[in-house]
């Protein structure tokens, strides 16, 4: 492999994973027009030069691109350059706190330097100022997935990801926001002055869209001006996808009825087997699902060590699907150990529920 093929390949994996993205970035409030494009295009570039940055040092990246035409799924070049002259020249304001308290409002754009026609297949890019104090280890941040938000297809649900992001992790993961504030947030100016039109045309279709994306689930609820009156205000809730709370767990694990659907007799003979569910290891699991467990699991502890305290909790039990059981009782393990709503659940009702639950699957 040459020297440069090798750079290249350096560089394509850099623009994977997740980016950690500073609070005061994502609430910025943008004065001019910004496209879908850009908030990808200044995502991926943050994602690219992150292990670089040097807070207060106005310093000049180059990325190859090929690399970023490829993570915006674009050919054109000149589309590139057209976002790249947006993010240098729209204003942007960023609310902060300073070290003694003292609260401020600044002016800053995204990137300070730019070069539109790079000649040797490089584009090259450079932080404002005022950015870099928030873009290297900020304080409060949203984790962002690279391939979620490259998958957006709406600048406002593209937006509302990366704000619901920000509450997930908190005690309360909630946004609360007046209608004045959210259409400022959100850069909806001044189309949709009608809310029904708004709820509908931004407010439902972005909820709907990052619904579908993102890894957590958002809901919305009106608040009004008293009982009956005209809706003031907006409130965003954010929660992890999946079985994390006890209600939803327990609805979904009533067995299913002998001879239902969903029902498997453990004594029926499988035809390609020649055994029934019982006769087979009831606790064997996949290759295929133990990589899917160790990305779930990532640096948080062991997964053999999962995998044995899942068995030793199954034991015992009738276990018809074991990939199924097993990733289900992992991510309510994990849940828990994050602190999660189903901490108050000793493990021997998680097992005998995750049975239940996979049993009538």
């Amino acid at each position: 492999m040459s020297e440069t093929t090798g750079a290249r390949a350096v560089f394509r994996q850099a623009g994977r994973g997740d980016l950690n993205k500073a609070a005061q970035i994502i609430l910025a409030r943008e004065q001019g027009d910004l496209e879908l494009i850009d908030r990808k295009t200044f995502n991926y570039l943050l994602n690219r030069a992150y292990g670089q940055l040097q807070r207060g040092r106005d310093e000049i990246n180059r990325v190859p691109v090929a690399d970023v035409l490829d993570y915006l799924g674009h050919s054109s070049t000149d589309r590139l350059h057209e976002s790249l002259s947006r993010l240098g020249s729209v204003n942007i304001l960023i609310d902060y706190v300073d070290d003694t308290g003292v609260h401020h409002s600044s002016q800053a754009r995204y990137l300070s330097y730019d070069v539109a026609r790079a000649p040797d297949g490089w584009v090259e890019f450079a932080f404002d100022a005022l950015l870099l104090r928030f873009l290297h280890n900020p304080k409060v941040f949203a984790t962002l997935s690279l391939s979620a938000v490259r998958r957006f297809k709406s600048a406002y649900a593209a937006r509302l990801y990366e704000i619901m992001a920000l509450q997930l992790n908190k005690r309360f993961p909630y946004w609360e926001t007046t209608i004045d504030a959210f259409r400022e947030v959100m850069a909806v100016g001044s189309g949709y002055n009608r809310y029904d039109n708004l709820r509908r045309r931004v407010i439902a279709m972005a909820v709907d869209e990052v619904n579908e994306v993102a890894p957590f689930s958002v809901d919305v609820e009106d608040v009004r001006s008293g009982k009956g009156g005209r809706v003031v205000a907006l409130r965003f809730s954010a929660m992890p996808k999946g079985p994390r709370t006890l209600r939803g767990l327990t609805e979904a694990s009533a067995p299913a009825r002998r001879g239902g659907p969903g029902w498997r007799d453990p004594d029926t003979i499988d035809l390609l087997q020649g055994t029934t569910d019982a006769e087979r290891d009831p606790l064997g699991v996949s290759a295929e699902t133990m990589r899917a467990a160790a990305e779930a699991v990532g640096d948080t502890g062991s997964l053999d060590a999962h995998l044995e305290e899942w068995r030793e909790r199954m034991r015992g039990r009738r276990v018809p699907k074991p990939d199924q059981a097993f990733m289900t009782w992992l991510e309510i393990r994990l849940a828990k150990l994050a602190g999660a709503e189903l901490k108050v659940l000793d493990d021997d009702t998680i097992s005998a529920l995750v049975e239940q639950w996979e049993g009538a699957r």
